[in-house]
């Protein structure tokens, strides 16, 4: 029985160690410690004649440095893809940070998309920019 507890002690003890280091190993091979969540139903919404989007950064290791950028897209129908409003954030997601941003609504296709820029170990890593899916609002 002591072997058995001695055992599953030391298991336990590396489970612990490995889920620790594991974002640091993450960062070095260029992924991010940090992700994003789009809120609410995930995709840009209409309130008060406004488009929005929103959501937070989520962090399993606290960067050295941290920059979020939001951006709120518009695709007219038949046209291309444009830039309608965005936020910017470098404050650290302790545990969360949350942003959001919103244009005047126009009828088209809208998406949001968010990229962050994170600094662990020395190393800064871009992600690859969080999308959501295009939703069509009327206004």
């Amino acid at each position: 029985m002591t072997k058995l507890v001695q055992f599953l002690t030391i298991g336990a003890a590396l489970a612990v160690g490995l889920a620790i280091q594991q974002p640091v190993v993450a960062a070095e091979r260029g992924t991010s410690p940090c992700e994003f969540t789009f809120a609410g139903p995930g995709v840009p919404y209409f309130l008060n004649n406004a488009v929005l989007v929103g959501g937070y950064a989520n962090c399993n290791l606290a960067p050295e440095t941290f920059h979020i950028s939001l951006e709120l897209m518009y695709k007219p129908f038949g046209g291309n893809w444009v830039r309608r409003a965005a936020a910017t954030d470098s404050k650290m997601p302790d545990p969360r940070l949350n942003i959001a941003t919103w244009a005047q609504c126009e009828p088209g296709a809208w998406k949001g998309v968010a990229t962050m820029w994170v600094a662990v170990n020395g190393v800064t890593v871009s992600s690859p920019g969080a999308q959501t899916m295009p939703t069509i609002i009327t206004c």
